[in-house]
């Protein structure tokens, strides 16, 4: 009898590669037999947790709050922090609501020295000029980004130093 199950991510395919082996494990006094042509092969793909960019780029995915904001040494305002929201999907980042539009592209470089990088670009801009350079720290489900637009940050500060205003955002995963 064949069953047809529908896995949604990684780890749904990792449930179903560990109930397999499970299953063989019970089942020892008899050895398994190879697999025929007509039976399906289950791939797992679980980031390479020697691979910091792997494992930054999956751990930032989904949707993001944004709990505190500094600008220029000044902080954001209640109102907007309240309702502004990230989204990571692969390399897009989305900003709700956010001006003058709400989707970015987004690069992190974690092997970046001192501190990880993280670049955005609006999606529809050709010019080096519109990418906000900055650098960030993930630790779980708390993300902060440093970002400047004429010059990239080199600490965790929002103040307005050497002719440019850096912009601070702490935020924190949403839960489901």
């Amino acid at each position: 009898m064949k069953h047809t199950i529908k896995i949604k991510g990684a780890l749904g395919t990792l449930c179903i590669t560990c109930m397999a082996w499970a299953g063989q494990g019970l089942a020892a006094e008899k050895p398994a037999s190879p697999p025929t042509a007509a039976e399906e092969k289950v791939t797992v793909s679980v980031p390479d947790k020697e691979d910091p960019l792997k494992r930054d780029q999956a751990a930032i995915q989904g949707k993001w709050k944004v709990v505190a904001m500094r600008a220029a040494g000044n902080p954001g305002p209640d109102a907007v922090i309240a309702v502004m929201k990230y989204e990571f999907k692969g390399n897009r980042l989305i900003i709700t609501p956010a001006e003058p539009g709400p989707d970015y592209t987004f690069k992190l470089d974690p092997s970046s020295k001192p501190t990880a990088t993280f670049d955005m670009t609006p999606v529809d801009s050709k010019k080096p000029a519109d990418t906000m350079q900055g650098i960030y720290v993930l630790d779980g489900d708390q993300l902060k980004l440093c970002l400047g637009k004429k010059k990239r940050p080199t600490e965790m500060r929002a103040e307005a130093k050497d002719g440019f205003g850096q912009v601070l955002i702490e935020l924190e995963r949403e839960k489901p």
